[in-house]
């Protein structure tokens, strides 16, 4: 029974091609409405419908791709507690290398493909000059981060045209850092801050940025994007979104009983240049059709 039944629907498909056989000409003759699907089925003989070898595709969207991106970044972070002189930054010069393997998800959803990769970026933050806020007197911060991604796609094929999205987790390493400070204003000497808790006064000791950032750096990796495909070229248009989950600085290194946090949240857009590493096949209506004439009457 589950036989005839994808018997019938590979006939169908293979029915919009002229054929001079027998059984395609039996086919041809019959309307293809509702009422006659057990029809066609019932038209041609078990013995025939017994030689029919129905065999599943293993390679609709299976091929892996090698791309290289550029772009910039746009750069920002969150504050606990929320400084409001924090603007976003602009930083050119993303790199990146991905590898990307599509596959079929549960071996029967054509639609997943897995990405991993190696990036070059840029995150910090900058303070409006009209705030007048600083980070323990620095207005401004950069710095370099080398991170390797790992996402989940899912993508939408068409003949010339992809769309995708993707979702997964990052890990890297800060470096070169840069700091700026605002000109200093002749201020008379500040007095040692201090607060009190459970009774008891206790003085915040001096602050040092550079000993308490954080050099390793993890978080969310996900965002989507737009591709042409001329195979084995293809060129695609995306932006990701980077979610830090590691704070720039221990979040106790101003004060034991007073936490500040620092996320860096950073937007990656960019253009890319994808090289197919095999042939690309797709579940297309024509690749369909291709398929199920070959299935039947055993043509190439």
């Amino acid at each position: 029974m589950t036989k005839r039944i994808f018997t019938t629907i590979l006939l169908l498909c293979a029915v919009l091609y002229p054929s001079g056989r027998a059984s395609a000409q039996q086919i041809d003759s019959l309307t293809l409405a509702t009422g006659d699907l057990e029809a066609i089925s019932r038209t041609l003989p078990d013995e025939y419908l017994d030689t029919v070898q129905i065999k599943g595709s293993k390679d609709i969207n299976d091929y892996s791709l090698l791309g290289f991106a550029y772009g910039v970044d746009l750069t920002t972070t969150l504050f606990n507690p929320q400084k409001y002189g924090n603007k976003m930054g602009f930083r050119p010069n993303y790199l990146a290398v991905f590898y990307t393997h599509h596959e079929k998800m549960f071996r029967f959803i054509p639609y997943f493909a897995i990405q991993i990769g190696a990036e070059y970026s840029h995150s910090g933050f900058s303070f409006d000059k009209e705030s007048k806020e600083t980070l323990d007197g620095i207005s401004s911060l950069k710095y370099s981060l080398a991170a390797i991604p790992a996402m989940a796609q899912i993508h939408v094929d068409m003949k010339n045209f992809k769309v995708m999205a993707m979702v997964g987790a990052y890990a890297g390493y800060r470096f070169g850092l840069e700091m700026t400070a605002p000109e200093p204003e002749p201020d008379p000497e500040p007095e040692p801050q201090s607060f009190q808790i459970s009774g008891r006064d206790v003085e915040l000791k001096d602050p040092t940025f550079m000993d308490s950032f954080r050099r390793f750096d993890y978080g969310l990796r996900g965002g989507v994007g737009f591709g042409v495909m001329f195979d084995p070229v293809e060129i695609h248009l995306g932006a990701l979104v980077r979610w830090s989950w590691s704070s720039l600085y221990a979040p106790d290194y101003y004060s034991k009983y007073y936490y500040r946090f620092a996320y860096p949240l950073d937007i990656s857009i960019y253009a890319s240049f994808n090289f197919q590493l095999n042939k690309r096949t797709g579940n297309t209506t024509s690749m369909l059709k291709k398929k199920a004439k070959s299935i039947v009457y055993g043509e190439d």
